[in-house]
């Protein structure tokens, strides 16, 4: 199935029933082709397509303002993680955010209908929640490449929640 969204673009659903794009976004300075990844649930409704629109938007518009937080936000997940394990040790200690983007590459927005499990249970997503209705949460996570990560797939996931670091992660979480 193909679905023509006003501003999402043209999206396709895969044999998982996940709807799927491209954009092209500028993160840290440079423009880069990401996919998109739309996960759905049965009885998916158009107010549901336009929370993803709006995510979209709002994101787009505060990128540039939310990109030290999120560089931010692995650098201190590095910290906490390194040497964990001989593999984390074998790579760079970050030392800036400049450390982090030679060290990553973003390459999915995921958007969700909301977040779950580990991450409505951080102290952030609470924070961030405390004064805002459901119906204004907006739930992305940007899913990186890093080779630095020792889980399977050298994934890192950053979750917001309205344009804000709400969890860092191995792995995607929005699997």
């Amino acid at each position: 199935m193909v679905l023509q969204h006003p501003i999402l673009g043209t999206l396709e659903q895969d044999e998982y029933e996940t709807f799927r794009g491209k954009t092209n976004i500028n993160f840290a300075g440079k423009a880069i082709d990401v996919d998109m990844k739309f996960e759905v649930d049965e009885g998916y409704e158009d107010e549901d397509w336009q929370r993803h629109g709006e995510t979209y938007q709002k994101f787009l518009e505060n990128l540039e303002q939310i990109t030290p937080d999120i560089l931010q936000a692995m650098l201190e997940y590095q910290h906490e993680h390194y040497e964990d394990n001989d593999y984390t040790a074998s790579f760079k200690y970050f030392e800036n955010e400049n450390d982090v983007l030679e060290n990553v590459k973003l390459y999915e927005l995921a958007f969700l209908p909301q977040h779950f499990g580990l991450v409505e249970n951080s102290e952030k997503q609470r924070e961030v929640l405390k004064n805002v209705s459901e119906d204004l949460e907006r739930c992305l996570v940007l899913v990186f490449g890093a080779e630095w990560v020792s889980d399977d797939y050298r994934l890192l996931s950053v979750a917001l929640t309205n344009e804000t670091v709400v969890y860092v992660t191995e792995a995607s979480i929005s699997d």
